[in-house]
């Protein structure tokens, strides 16, 4: 699991997404709810925990009385923002490492 200041930064993230697309649950339900899915998706086998996460968020906000259409769209806003896209500096740094011969 990760530590307390970086799951803090995606606790916001995800109430920034819940937010963005209208009004959702209280900000303590979604603190609950990404802790939960955190702690589930730990046990999850899969690489970066993707489908997991995703579907212990969505079910989580949902029965927190979030609309499913607004709970998908939500999460999948958060898991672009804190996991796809933070990927796309990596690879270019990688690419460049490896023309330069570094790597």
């Amino acid at each position: 699991m990760a530590d307390a200041p970086e799951s803090l930064g995606d606790i916001v993230a995800l109430e920034v997404a819940v937010t963005a697309f209208g009004a959702g649950p209280a900000f303590t339900s979604v603190a609950l709810v990404y802790l939960v899915g955190s702690i589930v998706s730990s046990i999850a086998p899969t690489l970066g925990e993707v489908g997991f996460v995703e579907a212990t968020l969505i079910a989580g906000l949902t029965s927190a009385g979030m609309a499913s259409p607004t709970a998908v769209a939500a999460v999948l806003t958060f898991r672009i923002a804190t996991f796809w896209i933070p990927l796309l500096p990596g690879w270019g740094a990688l690419t460049l490492l490896q023309r330069s011969g570094a790597v």
